[in-house]
């Protein structure tokens, strides 16, 4: 019997499933062609995702070599993009003192420069810089300068961090948004539902973000300041051009 391990999510589709008898007892299909279980599916595509990955997990493990999955080609982003009210949020996230400072710093993240709430959770204070009297942040090859006031209320987050509320150690921490041990920065998740207390959608503003920023910045460095791959950013390019 296989060990599919964690990474087997516990709702791979059943055509997926079906598959692993026959690659448990070895007999593992001629499959260089596109997997026939997943024809059919194009009307699913959250289906087609799990099992294309679930697909790659077990060929990357060699458990099933001559497999092979469906491809998804990503046409851009699935909700419309709201430029106001993104700028909206980025008002409020900069001037709405009964917010949490980190909450705002790391909202504005995501609202001005596009960044994946993973991305912030791994920040620590050695990439925020001073220089010649600016703020700089250190997100890809190439810093970028903060405006104000945001310079402002990141130097604030900085110097005033403090542990979370639940935490019983208190010791320093390099870890800018860190979570409830001293070694361990805040995960995503934690990150997501205090963004969405206060009325945020990380992905749909970053998607916004994204949009804004690759019609006005050229890709290749709209890649080395935001620290995304440059094929991302000519497919942004492109997306907002309307190509």
């Amino acid at each position: 019997m296989i060990n599919v391990g964690v990474k087997c999510p516990q709702r791979a589709p059943t055509v997926v499933i079906r598959l692993l008898p026959d690659l448990s007892e070895g007999r593992r299909r001629h499959c260089g062609r596109r997997m026939e279980g997943l024809r059919g599916m194009d009307d699913r595509p959250a289906q087609v995702s799990r099992s294309a990955n679930f697909v790659r997990w077990k060929t990357t493990h060699r458990h099933a070599s001559r497999l092979t999955a469906l491809a998804a080609r990503w046409t851009g982003p699935a909700g419309p993009l709201d430029q106001d009210q993104r700028w909206a949020d980025a008002r409020r996230l900069l001037h709405d003192d009964a917010l949490p400072t980190a909450d705002r710093v790391a909202g504005l993240l995501v609202l001005l420069y596009a960044q994946k709430l993973s991305t912030i959770c791994a920040l620590t204070t050695h990439h925020v810089r001073h220089e010649e009297g600016r703020t700089l942040l250190v997100l890809g090859s190439r810093p970028i300068a903060l405006p104000v006031p945001l310079d402002s209320l990141v130097n604030e987050f900085t110097t005033g961090r403090k542990r979370p509320s639940g935490s019983l150690i208190h010791v320093p921490s390099d870890w800018l948004f860190s979570g409830r041990w001293p070694t361990q920065p805040l995960t995503e998740g934690s990150l997501a539902r205090r963004l969405h207390a206060h009325g945020l959608r990380p992905r749909q503003s970053r998607n916004n973000a994204l949009f804004a920023l690759a019609a006005e910045v050229p890709a290749a460095i709209l890649a080395k300041t935001l620290g995304i791959h440059i094929k991302a950013a000519i497919q942004w390019q492109r997306i907002s051009s309307g190509d």
